[in-house]
């Protein structure tokens, strides 16, 4: 977008409301889109562990079927208790939120260099 290089033409057009708008949709689209990403996330660490889970309960019934009962005892996963969950989830809620904020300071310093970046009459928006 150019913006005249006079301090009034750039507070008209941050005033206005077509960049208002576009800004507000624009940090909703970011916001959906960390949601979905989220999610996509969370689903495929599920898938995981789903197949691993299922991969060492086949590799345990090997061991079994070839006479190997104390290897075997070994690699069965251990049901986890409720606090053990509780605390996985504390864990991984914690880490998800130092991401998003991690990324949001990443997004307002990139925003924040843009916004003093000038290349003549053209200006970064």
């Amino acid at each position: 977008c150019f913006i005249q290089p006079h301090g009034n033409a750039k507070r008209m057009h941050e005033q206005s409301e077509k960049h208002k708008k576009n800004v507000e949709r624009k940090l909703k689209d970011i916001k959906h889109k960390t949601i979905a990403e989220a999610k996509e996330a969370d689903k495929m660490k599920k898938t995981l562990a789903e197949i691993e889970a299922k991969a060492a309960q086949a590799y345990a019934a090997d061991l079994v079927a070839e006479g190997r009962l104390t290897e075997a005892a070994a690699v069965r996963p251990q049901p986890k208790g409720a606090g053990a969950r509780l605390r996985e989830q504390e864990a991984n809620a914690k880490r998800e939120l130092e991401e998003a904020i991690e990324r949001e300071l990443h997004a307002r310093e990139e925003a924040e260099y843009r916004a003093t970046q000038t290349l003549g009459a053209w200006k970064f928006d």
